[in-house]
């Protein structure tokens, strides 16, 4: 059985950034984030079938975390206009990653920007 958890907020730097971790397989240790597409923000996944497939499938292989970027769904505003975006992303995945308290996860990415590429690049050791 998968149990939704209640969304929570992780900080990156002033941003708060809000996830919500979801318990597929309980005796796995594997942590999946998963990197949403643009503008779907997490707590529409609950209610879209297609959406909950998706969500509960990862999930089954153990932990599923998802969380939305600044600027999306229920985390902060973007308030910084001169640095890039994408890095900026970067910077809540990483947050959500420590806010879990995790050093190793798996990152689903179908996030058209590039944020799980750029994780990788920057955190090759974290995944």
């Amino acid at each position: 059985m998968t149990h939704w958890g209640s969304i929570e907020y992780a900080r990156a730097g002033e941003t708060h950034v809000a996830y919500q971790t979801i318990v597929g397989d309980a005796s796995s240790d594997r942590i999946i984030v998963m990197v949403n597409g643009f503008f779907y923000p997490l707590e529409v996944f609950g209610d879209d079938p297609g959406a909950r497939r998706l969500v509960e499938g990862l999930a089954a292989l153990g932990t599923l975390v998802m969380f939305d970027r600044r600027g999306i769904g229920l985390s902060d505003q973007i308030l910084d206009w001169d640095t890039h975006l994408v890095d900026q992303w970067v910077d809540d995945l990483e947050a959500v990653i420590d806010a879990v308290g995790v050093e190793r996860v798996s990152v689903f990415s179908w996030h058209g920007a590039g944020t799980g590429r750029r994780f990788a690049a920057r955190h090759p050791d974290r995944l």
